[in-house]
């Protein structure tokens, strides 16, 4: 029996994009409704998200996880939080940090999504075609 395979979502396709979205504000909401406080800007922190995560479900919550234990007794979820979490638990030497970065363009996070693809060799339509605009 063939595993299960569950693709990132691609930012270039809106319903992808909506879904990651609600995804990183499912995330926030929690931990908002455990007394976090959010300081950070939404579209910012989402993009920050998606390229760390590459669009995946399981990379975004390896991020939230590795930020909540590293966060303490402050429980504020920051970029410089986030930013510690990548370099821990994402970063490779020379890999650039999306939390430090001040603006993260879509074209950027589309190749992302190509370069996870191709890295894990799993380009498929099984979501639809993922290279061509909806």
């Amino acid at each position: 029996m063939r595993p299960v395979e569950i693709l990132p979502y691609t930012w270039n396709v809106e319903k992808d994009r909506h879904a990651f979205i609600s995804a990183v504000n499912a995330f926030v909401m929690h931990m908002q409704s455990e007394g976090w406080t959010i300081d950070a800007e939404h579209d910012r922190f989402t993009r920050a998200c998606y390229l760390s995560s590459s669009g995946s479900i399981g990379g975004l919550h390896k991020l939230m996880t590795a930020a909540e234990l590293l966060c303490g007794e402050q429980r504020n979820l920051t970029m410089e939080l986030c930013a510690k979490a990548f370099e821990i638990h994402f970063g490779m030497p020379d890999q650039i940090n999306p939390f430090e970065l001040p603006d993260i363009p879509d074209l950027q996070l589309h190749k992302a999504y190509q370069d996870v693809l191709i890295k894990n060799s799993i380009i498929t339509r099984t979501r639809g075609n993922r290279f061509t605009k909806d």
